[in-house]
């Protein structure tokens, strides 16, 4: 138990400080490809973890099962050790102005006396955004429907809403649930072998990878939006399909095994990814941790209430558990397609002023 602790403690901090890390150094013009490389680098840790385990799964040496993971948290640690700060971190914390500039400027790969650094500095925003935060402590005020209805306050909780909206839109996507529990689908539900069940969740997590590519090397491109209500509209005609070609039989067994695949590809190029990081973009940088850690924390925990709420109720109603995704995806498709802004390339008062208009 002691161990679980310390590791979920571990991932918890690591899955928060990621984004935030991103959204604070990456240049805006790749921020979009940054943020994805989270699910990308998810989907080869995956991988590597579901084939290293193998060898590892017998009654004599699942003990053993971590020791894989050893070397790589090794590196990981060597290789952060050398990863200077945050720039927003060095202003927040030391106050010193050259060296938040030398470091942005480390990070964007462009001189220190670029005009792009001293644009992304933004130092009288910032201090706006600072006393904003020093009238307001905290960050739960951004999820107080009933606060200041100052326009630029509303901007702000509406981005905050928007930011739990999209994330645990993904939960209910039923592609992490599906994930998890991908053998049991595949062999009880969709009736393959057990060899080939086994095998149809190695390849759909090897799958991943090249989709997980797409938005790293497009969401910047095309956009958040268009990968969000893609990703959504055909996500909702994946699980229509699984449900049908379960409810008619092994006839349909391919179809229902082509859209079960369908739901994790998909989203993993599309809201996958860009909720690694989509909701970071919506609120002030002076706001980013408070709020990253609490949509962290309110999507851990849904996350957890569907998966385990998920298993027991497909092995009692069988195929229409999928109900418990698909209609709240309905919702969450309207939502998203009619209230999230683009962010790609803007800052958040761009986004929202423009969307809104105010």
């Amino acid at each position: 138990m002691y161990e679980e602790n310390n590791r979920s403690l571990g991932n918890g901090i690591n899955a928060v400080n990621s984004t935030v890390w991103i959204v604070e150094c990456a240049p805006v013009k790749i921020r979009g490809a940054m943020g994805a490389m989270q699910e990308f680098s998810m989907a080869i840790g995956s991988l590597a973890c579901q084939t290293l385990g193998i060898p590892f799964s017998t009654e004599t040496l699942w003990p053993w099962i971590f020791v894989p993971d050893v070397p790589l948290i090794l590196l990981s640690i060597a290789m952060f050790m050398m990863v200077p700060d945050s720039p927003v971190s060095i202003l927040e914390r030391e106050k010193d102005i050259d060296k938040a500039r030398s470091v942005l400027a480390k990070y964007y790969g462009i001189p220190v006396d670029s005009p792009e650094v001293n644009r992304e500095l933004n130092l009288e925003r910032k201090k706006t955004e600072d006393k904003e935060r020093e009238d307001r402590p905290g960050t739960m005020w951004l999820f107080n429907p009933f606060g200041d209805k100052e326009d630029r306050i509303r901007v702000i909780q509406q981005a905050a809403w928007l930011g739990v909206v999209v994330k645990i839109a993904y939960v209910f996507t039923g592609a992490r649930a599906l994930r998890a529990y991908s053998t049991f689908f595949l062999y009880d539900m969709a009736h393959f072998t057990l060899e080939g069940a086994n095998l149809g969740s190695w390849i759909v997590a090897i799958l991943r990878i090249p989709f997980c590519l797409i938005p790293v090397l497009f969401v910047d491109k095309l956009g958040r939006r268009l990968l969000m209500n893609s990703s959504m509209v055909n996500t909702v005609i994946a699980l229509i399909a699984i449900m049908v070609g379960i409810l008619v039989g092994d006839s349909l067994q391919i179809l229902s095994a082509v859209a079960f695949a369908a739901v994790m590809l998909i989203n993993a190029a599309g809201l996958g990814s860009v909720s690694r990081f989509y909701a970071a973009e919506l609120v002030p940088r002076s706001l980013l941790i408070g709020t990253t850690s609490i949509l962290a924390g309110i999507e851990a925990v849904t996350k957890i209430v569907v998966e385990f709420l998920w298993f027991p109720v497909a092995n009692i109603i069988g195929v229409y558990s999928m109900l418990m995704f698909l209609v709240p995806s309905l919702g969450f498709l309207v939502v998203i397609w009619v209230m999230c802004p683009e962010t790609s390339k803007r800052t958040v008062f761009e986004r929202f002023i423009e969307y809104w208009n105010i």
